[in-house]
């Protein structure tokens, strides 16, 4: 019972302090339970000597007891024994906390901020921002709510609309397309859907025209914007790429996250495709899309290296507050990078390792004693 009440404050409390107090003292059981659960951890059996190495690893390291759970996850995914992997539990609760400054997440992450943060920054072309409830445009001119509505209705002749909350949309939460061709427009006028439709978001909420990509992300998978997560970490003032992967997205679904169905696949140094990518079965990597047959193998991303640039650039103006960052990035139809999302603390870290291996790879020692 304590623990459901603790849980219901954290979701519903406002109170940024509270909810930052009471997120540090959750014990680390929960993070445990909470990881999995949502990961669908398949169980097997890790060699007894491997399990051993795990243990004395974090106990030699951080000085702390660790579940094995997250270990399973990679090693029925591809056998391999190395202690090096990060757990994503042990990375909430131990790590993210001491590299980056989380009371500060939620206003950098802010989507409805990026153009602020990054000033010149490509992005999808905005059409309306809700900011704590008032309603702005696209250079955060004020707008009333019958003109923020008429805004909305005259981009909708344009193409499909995407609508989602402007702070912690991770892992596709309560993002929703707007299309004048859906059947929602057939039970009343324009102004009343949209009406109902920005009133679901209640406030702080950003809607985008739907991003026009590459061809080659399209031929991929053309339901979805299909893009590039690219993990950033400064050490020693120099920032540095640990991973890069393709998130697309299947089953005609129109968002990239691997836990609704889309799938993951390695970018290596020069752009190019991993010869397999994965779904939410693991254990069943594939060599083509599951419904497009695009091959992945012998793919090589267009323009990759200003992808990393973009990233690693747009990195060293937050460095001083985070020094882990994950970027989703789209590549545009001409060419162009372009910034989706920020994320800050909630960084899903497990299928970038599936992919790319170990998080800090040959520095996962130096790193742990930094933060020690």
């Amino acid at each position: 019972k304590v623990t459901h009440f603790v849980r219901e404050i954290i979701v519903k409390d406002e109170n940024r302090l509270l909810t930052a107090y009471l997120w540090e003292r959750m014990p680390y059981w929960w993070y445990v339970k909470r990881t999995y659960r949502a990961l669908r951890v398949t169980e097997c059996r890790l060699p007894r000597a491997y399990k051993r190495e795990i243990k004395k690893f974090w106990k030699r390291h951080l000085n702390i007891r660790v579940s094995t759970l997250g270990y399973q996850y990679f090693f029925v995914a591809n056998g391999v024994e190395d202690v090096r992997y990060i757990p994503q539990d042990v990375f909430a609760k131990y790590i993210i906390r001491k590299l980056n400054r989380l009371e500060f997440a939620k206003a950098y992450a802010d989507k409805n901020l990026y153009d602020k943060l990054f000033p010149g920054v490509n992005t999808p072309k905005t059409v309306l921002r809700n900011i704590n409830g008032r309603f702005y445009d696209d250079l955060y001119r004020h707008l009333d709510k019958e003109s923020a509505i008429t805004r909305v209705i005259r981009a909708m002749g344009d193409g499909t609309l995407i609508i989602k909350p402007a702070i912690d949309s991770g892992g596709g939460n309560n993002i929703r397309v707007i299309d004048a061709g859906s059947p929602d427009f057939s039970k009343g006028t324009p102004e009343t859907v949209v009406g109902e439709v920005l009133d679901r978001y209640s406030k702080d909420y950003i809607v985008q025209c739907f991003f026009d990509q590459h061809d080659l992300l399209q031929s991929m998978y053309p339901y979805s914007v299909n893009t590039i997560r690219v993990v950033t970490f400064e050490r020693n003032g120099e920032i540095k790429v640990l991973a890069t992967v393709l998130k697309m997205g299947n089953n005609s679904g129109f968002l990239d996250k691997v836990s609704m169905g889309g799938l993951s696949c390695a970018i290596r140094q020069q752009g190019e495709l991993s010869k397999w990518a994965f779904t939410s079965d693991i254990q069943r990597p594939v060599t083509h899309h599951p419904q497009t047959d695009f091959r992945f193998e012998g793919t090589v991303i267009p323009n990759f290296s200003r992808v990393l640039t973009l990233a690693t650039s747009l990195h060293a103006e937050i460095a001083h507050c985070f020094r882990l960052v994950s970027w989703d990035i789209a590549l545009g139809k001409d060419g162009n990078p372009a910034l989706i999302e920020v994320n800050l603390r909630n960084q899903g870290i497990m299928i970038p390792q599936l992919n790319c291996g170990p998080l800090f790879g040959e520095e996962t020692l130096q790193v742990l004693e930094e933060i020690r």
